[in-house]
């Protein structure tokens, strides 16, 4: 569990720069969209599933 939580973690961070970093708007998009779906991937790992039916 607590690999696959790095390894969203890592993926978190790199879409949170995408969303910063790329200069098309729609690959920004699709980064925030890629971002949310990984929070919400943390919020199931932590067994928080409302805060993941929220985020989804």
């Amino acid at each position: 569990m607590v690999v696959g939580f790095a390894i969203v973690a890592a993926w978190e961070l790199v879409t949170a720069a995408g969303v910063i970093g790329f200069r098309r708007p729609i690959y920004n998009a699709l980064a925030l969209v890629g971002n949310m779906l990984g929070l919400a991937v943390l919020f199931l790992m932590l067994n928080a599933q409302f805060l993941f039916a929220a985020q989804v």
